[in-house]
């Protein structure tokens, strides 16, 4: 959905509607509806300071690696959609020489994908030609991206950019190369440290320390349960303000309860993104089943029925 850049403002307009009376359409809503969390700021601070960095032929880039269901999507493309959407009226219009005004380009790796593929993902995404080359796209990118005033590339699932063993050179050397586009790039990923954006080979002059020197890390890490209560509490005020607006929902108590708070938070092990979930089912549920009354013992129960994996070491 996110790399439909021309929905950007539909999505938007959605995510920032009063709530739909139709259930359906709000279940909908309430699983759309963004709410900020712990890295946002990290991250737009991390995006900032790629874009005043990247300058002349330092081709610095920056990593964003965290493991799954931290929020990492969530984060990543409300923080663009909101910065596009600051000049609405500039989003995606056709200047005279009939190019697509795209300030922030947003584009899922696909598996096991490969340079010439991104390449084409990211032309057919700003409305040119991906037919070519791998060297063909590539130079046509370098010329059109700052003419349609691309100030930010974002790469998600960039751990799908996969290197088997110290021999196997062929998808780093493409990436390296793709830095050469003069606008900055940033890849959001699992362990990014296991693809082959930053594989650590033993060989001396691989092309991976090459890009491994030019990078500004950002690792995510989990909650911890004891240590980051207050940050899993500020993450469920967040989406208990949200969900004010929902008429007839009774949720406060639930959501300030702290014990049940801890066992959603130990549940998810410290996941954002697995956390809100976790309230979003709860209240979707309690709407459906409960008259939209959400007690502690049932967003308990609904923590306990979530497909989050194995519990962490020490469960």
């Amino acid at each position: 959905m996110f790399e439909r850049l021309d929905d950007w403002p539909s999505i938007h307009q959605f995510r920032n509607q009063s709530p739909p009376t139709n259930e359906d359409d709000l279940f909908s809503w309430i699983h759309m509806v963004h709410i900020p969390g712990p890295f946002e700021q990290t991250i737009s601070d991390g995006f900032d300071r790629l874009i005043r960095h990247h300058r002349a032929t330092n081709q610095r880039w920056l990593a964003v690696s965290g493991a799954s269901h931290m929020g990492k999507t969530q984060a990543v493309t409300n923080i663009l959609i909101e910065r596009a959407m600051q000049k609405p009226e500039q989003w995606r219009t056709r200047s005279g020489e009939g190019v697509l005004s795209t300030p922030y380009v947003y584009v899922v790796a696909a598996s096991n994908q490969e340079a010439r593929g991104l390449l084409a993902t990211i032309s057919k995404a700003c409305g040119l030609p991906d037919a070519g080359t791998e060297q063909e796209l590539k130079q046509r990118l370098a010329e059109m991206l700052p003419r349609l005033g691309t100030r930010l590339v974002v790469v998600d699932d960039a751990h799908m950019f996969r290197r088997r063993n110290d021999a196997a050179s062929r998808v780093t050397d493409g990436l390296r190369k793709i830095l050469e586009i003069p606008v900055p790039f940033a890849f959001v990923g699992v362990d990014l440290h296991s693809s082959a954006l930053l594989y650590r080979s033993s060989r001396n002059n691989d092309t991976a320390h090459q890009l491994e020197r030019r990078h500004f890390p950002i690792s995510l890490e989990p909650l911890d349960r004891r240590r980051d209560v207050v940050a899993a509490a500020e993450l469920a005020h967040n989406f208990r303000k949200r969900m004010a607006a929902v008429t007839g929902l009774d949720i406060a108590d639930a959501l300030r309860d702290a014990e049940a708070l801890a066992v959603v938070l130990h549940r998810s092990q410290g996941r954002p993104g697995s956390f809100l979930n976790v309230l979003k089912q709860a209240v979707i549920e309690a709407i459906a089943e409960n008259d939209g009354v959400l007690t502690a013992g049932r967003l308990v129960a609904e923590a306990h029925r979530a497909p989050l994996g194995p519990l962490m070491e020490g469960d």
